[in-house]
């Protein structure tokens, strides 16, 4: 089992260029299986994995090529920087940018239609791509933190959506119109769209809440010297981290562009512990993981 965890985590966190911040969140997940003391052997696997967990993320990261890491560093600027801010021009000038590139707003790097500049031509690049790497926009948004603060909410608003709207899902063959999508396997994301609310603090707090209540879950078991409640603790942890961080990473590598892909493990991960919580509800065993006799779950 730890072999099959282990080895899915690392398919994952792989796939894609996107995922490899993942791998500390996963790492969370498996410090959990360290308190588990029936084998030595298991705690050197688990130890092992999590190494190859590591390594997997930083090759990932490692591994973006050029064109992707440019692409990324302009959305990042012009659907991240440049929106939710009501004189971009003056920011920009404060930041060492010419105030001209205010009219890429909302520009994609590949753009369907007319756009005001080229983003792949020379003079962007020296002006532009290659002064605004990923340090500079952080510096920017820690100085610009209510601006910041407002990306994170629009993030929030798109947190439970699980089925991107940009992209079709019929062949042209089949006479739909362009980008007709399915829609009978998405009413509960729909619904959570609809209803959960759009503030990035309400994300935070959910966690908060999540993560203590786990946590005394936790604490119980480790008085009673009994392991199930810490792996469940850890497991919430490190799935919590994912949804407070990925808007985060997000907005900050990509700007608001294709939120919805960048964001889809975050409604996963939420879902897994609502389901885990209303389980634990269910069963009575929330902060007692001990059957009646004594006998552990």
């Amino acid at each position: 089992m730890l072999l099959i965890y282990f080895m899915s985590s690392l398919i994952l966190i792989t796939s894609k260029q996107q995922n490899a911040p993942l791998a500390l969140s996963f790492l969370v997940i498996s410090m959990g299986l360290l308190f588990i003391k029936k084998v030595r052997a298991l705690k050197l696997i688990t130890i092992i994995g999590m190494l190859f967990l590591l390594g997997a993320g930083g090759l990932t990261y490692a591994l973006i090529n050029k064109e992707f890491s440019e692409v990324n560093q302009y959305q990042a600027f012009t659907h991240g920087v440049l929106m939710e801010s009501g004189d971009p021009s003056h920011k920009l000038s404060k930041a060492g940018i010419r105030e001209q590139y205010a009219l890429m707003r909302g520009e994609d790097y590949y753009p369907k239609t007319y756009a005001a500049v080229k983003p792949s031509k020379n003079s962007v690049a020296r002006g532009l791509t290659k002064r605004v790497g990923i340090n500079w926009v952080i510096r920017y948004y820690l100085t610009n933190l209510k601006q910041f603060g407002r990306l994170l909410d629009v993030a929030a608003k798109d947190v439970m959506i699980t089925q991107v709207k940009a992209v079709g899902d019929y062949t042209q063959s089949s006479g739909k119109k362009p980008q007709a999508q399915i829609t009978y396997f998405t009413a509960f994301s729909a619904y959570m769209g609809a209803f959960f609310p759009g503030k990035y603090a309400f994300i935070c707090l959910l966690a908060v809440a999540f993560v203590a209540v786990y946590g005394v879950s936790a604490y119980i078991d480790f008085r009673s010297r009994r392991i199930e409640g810490i792996i469940r603790f850890f497991l919430i942890a490190g799935l919590m981290t994912i949804v407070v961080f990925v808007p985060i990473i997000s907005i900050i590598g990509d700007g608001d562009a294709d939120l919805a892909k960048h964001l889809f493990m975050v409604p996963l991960s939420l879902d897994l512990v609502i389901v885990q919580f209303i389980a634990d509800i269910l069963h009575h065993r929330l902060w007692l993981t001990q059957r009646e006799g004594g006998e552990p779950l």
